[in-house]
């Protein structure tokens, strides 16, 4: 697709290049140095804190 503005035809070709590129990026998962791994693996929990908090969730309501 061309446009006749040359610069909204830059932009669209910007765009395209972006798409190109995310598409790229998401069919070859990116290589990891041995620190950005273990930076990830810091990361990553299981959805629990990682520190002892005071909230805790009550099983059932009072009974009235």
């Amino acid at each position: 697709m061309t446009h006749p503005n040359p610069r909204i035809q830059k932009n669209l070709d910007l765009w395209q290049k972006i798409k190109e590129y995310d598409q790229h990026a998401a069919e070859n998962p990116p290589i990891l140095s041995k620190k950005q791994k273990q930076m990830l693996k810091k990361h990553e929990f299981d959805g629990n804190a990682l520190y002892r908090t005071r909230f805790t969730v009550e099983a059932s309501p009072p009974a009235q």
